[in-house]
């Protein structure tokens, strides 16, 4: 019988380069036999992973960093990143009336409450972004840590005034009339790494043939899924996917729907699942937002150790050119 590997997701739509990839059978076609499981939330899911109840899982891209950083200076990284699974892909939602009153260049009278998955880290960096474009001050938000999954109902009820977070729930939020969508991250942060398929340092020291397995398959599930003309496709295969994909997004996988402009599953170079300089600098720019006392250079140490070599190669130095010294006499 063979082994079955559980790949952990929380139902979101960077989910689908996974979606895709069962569905048409290109993990089989791998030689390995996976399941896809939704957790409750990132908590559960990056515990899942750790404690190895989950031979992968998609998660953020920050979060692989952030732990081994939290580790230091232990020997190795706990997780390791297999590929990227999407870019961009965060937006921020206001209500309608606080996005109004923004754009009569008013002032909140009392400090918007904006959702987050982590006061810190990327959305850290998108909310100060999007204050710094319209001119808001530090002390006109406060970040509220929320599951991303909730966001729309705290919404609702008036909890927050708005949320930074993944579709669907941007779209969901729009679609029910209480949101709009005021910024995205790829205007400040051009096709930045979102999430990742990592798992664990000790599972890929024991199984390299399936980590590689695994490579293969997210490169040409990503590669799908970019496409325009694929979308179609991708939409059906999630809406079939009832039990790991959020049931609610159906009301935005519609016919007529198109794929959410600020999200990416393949960098415009061509090339899938890997960094490129940008995404190496926004990486670290959020973990420095995550925890100031970090430095740049040991931040960048374990951005190699945990990318390996989806990271980019520092260009070589240009041999600095030795101009000849002509010596002249004085006349």
């Amino acid at each position: 019988m063979k082994k079955i590997y559980r790949i952990g997701c929380v139902g979101l739509l960077n989910d689908a380069p996974l979606h895709v990839a069962l569905a048409k059978g290109w993990f089989e076609d791998q030689g390995l036999q996976v399941e896809l499981s939704r957790e409750l939330g990132w908590a559960a899911l990056t515990s899942k992973l750790a404690g190895g109840k989950l031979a992968a899982a998609n998660v953020s891209a920050l979060f692989p960093l952030v732990s081994a950083l939290q580790r230091m200076p232990a020997s190795s990284p706990p997780f390791q990143v297999l590929g990227l699974t999407s870019l961009g892909g965060l937006a921020l939602t206001l209500s309608p009336e606080i996005d109004t009153l923004l754009k009569n260049k008013s002032k909140p009278t009392t400090p918007l409450r904006i959702g987050v998955e982590s006061p810190r880290g990327d959305a850290h960096l998108i909310v100060r972004a999007w204050k710094n474009a319209i001119g808001l001050a530090a002390e006109d938000t406060v970040l509220v840590p929320i599951a991303v999954s909730q966001c729309v109902e705290a919404f609702r009820e008036g909890y927050i005034q708005g949320f930074c977070a993944q579709e669907p729930y941007t779209s969901l939020a729009e679609e029910a009339g209480v949101g709009v969508t005021v910024a995205c991250s790829h205007d400040y942060f051009p096709h930045h790494p979102r999430s990742g398929l990592a798992v664990t340092h000790a599972f890929m020291q024991i199984n390299p043939e399936v980590c590689a397995g695994f490579k293969t398959v997210l490169q040409k599930a990503c590669a799908f899924c970019a496409r325009p003309e694929n979308w179609a496709a991708v939409k059906t295969i999630l809406l079939a996917e009832k039990r790991s994909f959020a049931p609610e997004s159906a009301s935005i996988l519609t016919e007529e729907a198109t794929m959410p402009r600020h999200l990416f599953f393949q960098h415009p170079s061509g090339s899938p699942c890997a960094l490129d300089p940008s995404g190496s600098d926004f990486l670290c720019k959020a973990c420095l937002a995550t925890d100031p006392s970090w430095r740049e250079s040991e931040v960048r140490a374990v951005l190699g150790a945990v990318y390996g070599n989806l990271v980019p190669a520092e260009p070589a130095a240009k041999p600095v050119e030795r101009r000849k010294v002509v010596s002249v006499a004085a006349a």
